[in-house]
């Protein structure tokens, strides 16, 4: 191996170079990976106490996005049944009167479905935590605009915590977090600055697991040494400039800043932040650097490198050096809760 990755881990999928800007090729991945996928087996998920609802809801131009539910085994979408893993809220007739919330943004290059690993991972959360995930399945590319993916996800923050739905799922909507993971990590951080810019309510706590948050390899992108020591790591230099680019493809100039985080003039007022970068990856400083600019600006913010691990380690859930840092995610997700 080229990088002295984890003995705790199992060595990463070898990089390939994947042009995202050649619509067949998407595609074709696209396809790959929903052959690939597989729904958690209810045996699974009854060994981990939780179970898995699917509903859907409605984007900002009407049409229906999927929406993934995974909550602990005695709750159900309209509510939570007595003897339920619950963490928080008071109890009335059996009925949670408000437990927390997560909104979970998956990663794929803002082009693969939403991964058996990303379910897996929300499953740990929810039984952790006692709290119900919610995983949208915005539409991706290139069928749709990047512009098109930001509004699926502002969406669902309209629906479930602005509007309220949340207290239909027993959410207190007060209490829900914002997670996301690689491009989800770009969608994350890109609809808090638009919350907080426009006045629409912040999350609880925001968590942003080996995030994507600067454009391109050209200007502001080649400062990052990271980007030239581990191109051919588990995700390389070379897909994620596509990727950025077929990204921000016909972006008006207005919206790019809610699109490339890092290039937000302003990025004070945010929640508890916990940034996990990965020590061999090509996203690794951007991380960092966005990292110290929220703690600039006032934010409480945690930069934690997790040393040997590389970009999507996380999907090897059996291995020690996961779990020990599933732990330290569940933990940050309490202190922002206050459980």
């Amino acid at each position: 191996m080229k990088y002295a990755y984890s003995p705790k881990l199992r060595p990463p999928d070898r990089a390939i170079d994947v042009d995202m800007e050649k619509p067949a090729v998407v595609r074709m991945m696209k396809a790959m990976c929903r052959a690939k996928q597989r729904e958690l087996s209810p045996e699974w998920m009854k060994q981990r106490g939780v179970k898995l609802e699917r509903t859907e809801y409605p984007g900002l131009d009407g049409e229906r996005i999927p929406l993934v539910v995974i909550m602990p085994v005695g709750e159900n979408i309209g509510g939570t049944e007595s003897g339920s893993g619950c963490s928080a809220g008071a109890r009335d007739g059996g009925m949670c009167g408000g437990c927390p919330g997560m909104i979970y943004l998956h990663g794929g290059a803002f082009a693969l479905p939403v991964q058996q690993s990303a379910l897996e991972l929300a499953a740990v959360y929810a039984k952790a935590l006692g709290i119900k995930v919610f995983i949208p399945e915005y539409r991706l590319l290139p069928e749709y605009s990047g512009e098109t993916i930001r509004e699926d996800c502002l969406a669902l923050w309209n629906w479930l915590v602005s509007n309220g739905n949340g207290q239909t799922f027993g959410v207190d909507t007060n209490n829900v977090l914002l997670y996301g993971e690689s491009a989800g990590g770009t969608l994350a951080a890109g609809l808090t600055l638009w919350l907080r810019d426009k006045g629409e309510g912040m999350p609880k706590g925001l968590l942003l697991i080996y995030p994507a948050l600067d454009d391109g390899d050209e200007g502001t992108g080649s400062r990052y040494a990271s980007r030239t020591f581990y191109e051919e790591a588990a995700w390389s230099a070379r897909s994620n400039a596509s990727m950025w680019r077929a990204f921000l493809k016909g972006t008006p100039e207005e919206q790019r800043k809610y699109l490339v985080p890092m290039g937000h003039p302003d990025v004070s007022g945010f929640s508890m932040t916990y940034i996990e970068p990965q020590e061999f990856d090509i996203l690794r400083d951007e991380a960092v650097e966005f990292g110290r600019k929220l703690a600039d600006a006032g934010t409480s913010c945690r930069i934690n490198v997790i040393s040997g691990s590389y970009h999507s380690f996380d999907a090897d859930l059996d291995s020690e050096l996961v779990q020990e840092v599933l732990e330290e995610r569940s933990d940050e997700m309490r202190k922002m809760l206050g459980t």
